[in-house]
């Protein structure tokens, strides 16, 4: 009877296991549901299933619509056919959803930040974010900053209303301070800038500043901007300079001022100059220049100099080996001496030889230094002529080149000043045309002449003829006193005063006013192969913001 029993149970399961696996072989089907973030509540037909991942979830044969819902998400759906005995698996990426934040502040008209990015609007305002946490500060003049962190729903409108209550603080900007002073609160451990808040009340200030007496001042912070004046006196000292050899002439520099000259007379007692560094340089014809920085204080400074001999073979050709092999453009020495700037009554006396490059920048020449350097080169740069003097190369490419051979040869080359470059130019010579005049401009210069009409027939040129309708290759022309070629026409010469100053502005030592290679405008000498006598001189000047096709590069070496 038992046995009989037994074999009635274990038919009857094994029916129910044959039933199940019929069914979901051939009639019932499964999912699996996942989302990125998870967490997700999923829907399937309208009824939540549970929060993703969700597995193997028993679902009819057929038609379905799953649905998929997060906090700060986009909702997702999708409708799915899914088959007898088929097990599905979906993925969902889910997207911030866009929501609004209704921003709202007591009093009105209040800065807003959202997650730190200052809203170009004010209060009241709206703002569209993504749906998720942020945080929102408000604030105004006058008023205490306040921050909130806030979560949106996607779709959902936020209205935020935060009470901006009174700031006992006031603003403080100390005018009248001198460039590189300093200003310290000193009951309040604040770092000061202009328009720093400070606490409503008196409080102590000092300003200080180099070559100034230091000042302390009570000033009473009120609400809004407070603006107390310093005056702060200025510092003198008396600079004392004693020089080997006597004679020596002494220029001092203060600041970002002119150099002013000062006589043996002057510093036998000393000279009264405003406190704080200057620069002192000496110099004398036949011996090396010293330059010095000197801190100027209260009372009496001496300073001594010694220069050393300076001893220079006037003449002398040379050039310079380059590390990376080979040698750098041919030089010519060139001895001190002065020159009228311009033809006029200002001189500059050139106390030091130097060293100038007796042709211009050739093409093979900066080709070679663009190719070491990676510099990009203009496409009007024709290497198949590699002898001419190269052209389409702006202020901050011939300064580059200068700093690529002061590195390789441990020398200093260096765009000349104008006074540097007159003086060269005149060869030892005075006038506009120290080979004469204009007459025999062709015999040095390669300008627009006879050669030039060929080309252009209609164009106003000189008299006579160069041989040369374009550009010519570097030393064809005949040189000047100096041994220098093609200093005036061919290519203008980039020189390095920084847009175009009055001659009497420029530094009666020789250096240059103003350098910098990225100012917008440069000077530039000597004309070129299509201008006139007129534009081709020692005198003539003229400046450009850009290269051109006959712009180019002359350097100087400092012995």
């Amino acid at each position: 009877m038992m046995a009989s029993r037994r074999s009635v149970i274990a038919a009857m399961l094994a029916l129910v296991l044959a039933a199940a696996f019929l069914y979901f072989r051939f009639v019932g089907a499964g999912i699996d549901v996942s989302t990125e973030p998870a967490g997700a509540s999923v829907w399937l037909d309208g009824r939540r299933i549970g929060r993703s991942p969700v597995v193997g979830h028993e679902v009819d044969t057929g038609v379905h619509l799953l649905r998929v819902e997060h906090t700060y998400f986009a909702p997702e759906e999708m409708q799915f056919s899914i088959g007898p005995g088929r097990h599905e698996r979906f993925t969902f990426e889910l997207a911030p959803g866009r929501a609004t934040l209704d921003l709202q502040s007591n009093p009105r008209d209040a800065w807003v930040e959202v997650d730190g990015e200052r809203l170009s609007t004010r209060t009241p305002t709206r703002y569209s974010v993504d749906s998720g946490p942020h945080e929102v500060v408000m604030g105004d003049d006058e008023r205490r900053s306040v921050a909130r962190a806030v979560t949106v729903k996607a779709g959902e409108t936020l209205r935020l209303t935060l009470e901006l209550n009174p700031d006992p603080h006031g603003s403080l900007t100390v005018l009248g301070v001198p460039a590189g002073g300093r200003v310290e609160v000193e009951d309040l451990d604040v770092d000061y800038m202009p328009g720093v808040r400070i606490p409503i009340g008196e409080h102590l200030i000092r300003i200080s500043a180099p070559g100034y007496r230091t000042q302390e001042m009570r000033v009473m912070v009120k609400a809004g901007g407070n603006s107390p004046r310093a005056s702060l006196m200025r510092l003198y000292g008396t600079l004392m300079v004693s020089t080997q050899p006597a004679d020596a002439l002494v220029s001092v520099q203060i600041g970002d001022s002119a150099m002013r000259r000062l006589n043996v007379e002057e510093l036998r007692d000393g000279a009264r100059l405003p406190a704080g560094t200057v620069d002192v340089q000496v110099r004398k014809s036949g011996f090396r220049s010293v330059s010095r920085r000197v801190a100027v204080k209260e009372g009496r400074s001496h300073v001594r100099v010694t220069l050393e001999p300076m001893h220079a073979e006037v003449g002398r050709e040379f050039r310079d080996r380059l590390s990376s092999g080979g040698t750098g453009p041919l030089l010519v020495v060139v001895p001190p001496g002065e020159v009228f700037m311009g033809g006029t009554d200002h001189r500059v006396l050139l106390t030091q030889p130097f060293a100038v490059a007796k042709y211009e920048v050739t093409v093979g020449e900066y080709l070679r230094f663009a190719a070491a350097t990676d510099r990009r080169t203009d496409r009007g740069i024709d290497a198949g002529q590699p002898d001419i003097p190269v052209t389409r190369v702006t202020v901050r490419d011939a300064d580059a080149y200068a700093r690529w051979l002061s590195a390789e040869t441990g020398a200093v080359y260096r765009l000349p000043s104008e006074a540097e470059w007159e003086y060269a130019a005149k060869g030892g010579a005075e006038g506009r045309f120290p080979f004469g005049d204009a007459g025999d401009i062709c015999a040095f210069a390669n300008v627009a002449d006879g050669s030039t009409r060929e080309l252009y027939r209609l164009w106003r040129v000189e008299p006579c003829s160069d041989g040369f309708p374009r550009m010519a290759p570097v030393g064809r022309l005949a040189a000047n006193g100096f041994g220098l070629h093609d200093m005036f026409g061919n290519a203008a010469e980039w020189v390095a005063e920084c847009e175009q100053p009055s001659l009497h502005q420029l530094p009666d030592d020789g250096r240059s006013l103003q350098y910098s290679p990225s100012c917008l405008r440069h000077v530039h000498r000597g004309g070129t192969w299509d201008t006139l006598a007129e534009e081709a001189n020692a005198h003539a000047r003229a400046s450009a913001a850009s290269e051109s096709d006959d712009r180019g590069i002359r350097l100087i070496r400092e012995l």
